[in-house]
């Protein structure tokens, strides 16, 4: 697949001329838990079928491309070898798998990346056991199609239209997510950033790489997001209505992050998150610590309580990650 990607950049685009800087990592983790309203042990931090965490060893490489002018593109890849012990096989799990062109006029992307709607357009939590709305059924984490980023002084703005699939490349007739985030600060430079977001489309059901129906519905959606770090505190807001089939949906996240310990070593965590849906609505209340053992080695430890199917549950996680080339 990359390269297949790369031949066809270079003919896309004859300035470019050499292949710059590459990183290459490596990445595997141990999961386990217990469920008390399965029973049992379970070796998941999410629901059945659900992609996030799982037993598994995966890479993630970065490859920059460049001329005499400087770096022009990028190509992304990060996928996983998971075991899901509930069906008793091995899995191929992608997550990041596009490219992504620097221009006059912005970054333009194609593949498999973030949807531009929400926190889960720039918070990344790949590795961890807490997720955020877009795993609850609100837009996509990531999703199959076209991107487009622009910053500004003080902010910027993101698009994209892709085919509402989510995980898998998968796509119906009719089917398609439009999504536009426009914000204000960068967390990693302003301490805080704030979005507001709009996607409209008719969307897929996934549950990972499980298709739950393959008939589009309708989905309009907008929200608001807020990020921001004050000494060693994080807070992250999103809140989300609109419609979906039809029916009213709405949905709302708070995450409080204490950083404890010399070079935040130790953070606590404390999360609630709302969803509404069909006329239903459902809580879960998480609450979690993670530790940096070393600089390549984590470990997560993760209590939840989901109201909707009366579980409480626990997990622990070791994520190892770390430079191969």
């Amino acid at each position: 697949m990359k390269k297949t990607l790369l031949v066809a950049t270079m003919f896309l685009f004859p300035q470019m001329v050499s292949a710059g800087q590459s990183l290459t990592f490596f990445e595997a983790q141990a999961v386990a838990g217990y469920s008390d309203a399965e029973g049992k042990a379970i070796y998941r931090s999410d629901s059945m079928n659900a992609p996030m965490q799982m037993n598994s060893i995966g890479i993630d490489h970065i490859q920059k491309f460049s001329n005499d002018e400087g770096e022009i593109g990028s190509f992304f890849f990060q996928g996983r070898l998971a075991y899901d012990e509930d069906e008793g096989k091995t899995e191929a799990q992608v997550y990041n798998a596009y490219f992504k062109l620097k221009s006059g006029l912005g970054d333009f992307w194609a593949g498999h990346n973030r949807v531009a709607y929400g926190l889960g357009s720039y918070w990344d939590t790949h590795g961890a056991l807490m997720q955020g709305l877009s795993m609850q059924g609100v837009a996509y984490e990531r999703d199959w199609g076209v991107g487009y980023n622009k910053d500004l002084a003080d902010g910027g703005v993101q698009a994209s239209l892709t085919t509402a699939s989510g995980m898998p490349l998968h796509a119906e007739d009719g089917s398609y997510l439009a999504s536009l985030r426009a914000y204000k600060g960068v967390l990693g430079y302003d301490n805080y950033t704030m979005g507001l977001s709009f996607a409209n489309g008719k969307v897929i059901d996934t549950m990972g790489y499980e298709v739950m129906s393959y008939d589009p519905k309708s989905l309009t959606m907008g929200g608001v997001d807020i990020a921001f770090n004050q000494d060693n505190l994080e807070h992250k807001f999103e809140f989300d209505a609109g419609t979906k089939n039809g029916q009213a949906m709405q949905a709302a996240l708070y995450r409080l992050g204490i950083n404890l310990m010399d070079e935040n070593r130790l953070k606590l965590e404390l999360q609630t998150t709302y969803l509404k849906q069909e006329g239903k609505g459902n809580n879960i209340y998480s609450g979690g610590l993670t530790y940096l053992i070393n600089s390549d080695l984590t470990s997560r430890l993760m209590y939840q309580y989901n109201e909707d199917e009366e579980d409480n549950r626990i997990v622990a996680q070791l994520y190892y990650y770390f430079r191969m080339l």
